[in-house]
């Protein structure tokens, strides 16, 4: 059975599925070495084909945001 690895950050929660973690949080700024993994097996007959794939195959994270929300310019304005 496959392995999903999920990352949380300690700081907002934000889950991102991968091999590894971001190298930072792209919604609090966290050090992706401060997330914790949660690895857990799935049964391929209950995914579509598609959706395991995809899952299996992301190498990072990319945030699906709605193009109105402003979290990166927010983010980069409490970095400077």
């Amino acid at each position: 059975m496959p392995i999903i690895r999920e990352w949380e950050c300690p700081e907002c929660g934000l889950v991102v599925t991968g091999d590894h973690p971001p190298a930072v949080c792209p919604a609090c700024g966290e050090p992706g070495e401060m997330f914790e993994l949660y690895e857990y097996e799935v049964d391929e007959e209950d995914w579509e084909d598609e959706e395991l794939e995809d899952l299996l195959e992301e190498d990072e994270w990319e945030p699906d945001l709605d193009e109105d929300d402003d979290w990166l310019e927010d983010l980069e304005e409490d970095q400077e």
